[in-house]
């Protein structure tokens, strides 16, 4: 197992995301949410209703899955 300090890691991931034209924290799609279950669906529905800060961006009304 090789050991890596947090700082070279941190700095070996920089590189990378560089490299990539990765750049800030939107690089990473946002789930459609179309093949969600009703067992997920009524848990959001759930926080929802209790004004749950996790809820920011998500869309609890997705388009229908097209597959």
């Amino acid at each position: 197992m090789r050991v890596v300090e947090f700082e070279e890691y941190e700095r070996q991931l920089a590189e990378r995301k560089a490299a990539l034209g990765l750049a800030g924290y939107d690089y990473v799609p946002r789930n459609s949410g179309r093949r969600r279950t009703p067992e997920k669906r009524a848990i959001l529905a759930e926080l929802k209703r209790m004004n749950s800060p996790f809820l920011v961006g998500v869309d609890l009304d997705p388009p229908a899955d097209e597959g």
